[in-house]
């Protein structure tokens, strides 16, 4: 899914069909390498997440479950906003 669209945005005006086909054209020689792309990001992504995500947890933990909360849903919320795009 990646990949078809860019191939969608690149080729003009494909319809989901045949932006999905191109994809498959594209990328059929070079699945491994498509598909190891896509998991490595996916790692950093899950990784990047978990260290940004564990200042504020560690931080909400010390201050309590009366304000700590909003420590947490803040700090979360950024590494979030960060991760997202990838």
């Amino acid at each position: 899914m990646r990949v078809s669209e860019s191939c969608e945005r690149a080729e003009g005006e494909l319809g989901p069909v045949a932006g999905l086909k191109r994809s498959w054209q594209l990328g059929r020689r070079r699945y491994w390498a498509c598909f190891w792309v896509a998991t490595c990001s996916a790692a950093a992504s899950f990784v990047l997440q978990i260290s940004l995500s564990l200042i504020p947890t560690l931080l909400a933990d010390v201050m309590g479950p009366d304000w700590g909360w909003i420590v947490l849903a803040v700090g979360n919320a950024l590494a979030a906003l960060v991760v997202t795009p990838f």
